[in-house]
């Protein structure tokens, strides 16, 4: 994916917020797996896209199991 991809996620999850949903496991899903697709994902500039403070967003927020997710099908394997 690409940064422009990742902004367009980050926009939709901004205006889904702004319209009072809570869309907070959301942002930590999108981050999850877009880090996967890629090492260099910064999370924070993520969040911040998505209008979250990262105090606002926990991965604690994130059903147990969660971190083990496998990569969806076309991303790219990474090592962590």
């Amino acid at each position: 994916m690409t940064r422009r991809d990742h902004r367009l996620i980050a926009n939709v999850l901004l205006h889904a917020k702004e319209r009072g949903e809570d869309v907070t496991r959301l942002v930590e899903y999108f981050a999850l797996v877009l880090r996967q697709d890629n090492p260099r994902f910064d999370r924070e500039r993520f969040f911040k896209s998505c209008g979250y403070e990262r105090k606002e967003c926990r991965e604690s927020l994130l059903p147990a199991g969660a971190a083990a997710l496998k990569p969806f099908a076309g991303a790219k394997e990474t090592t962590p």
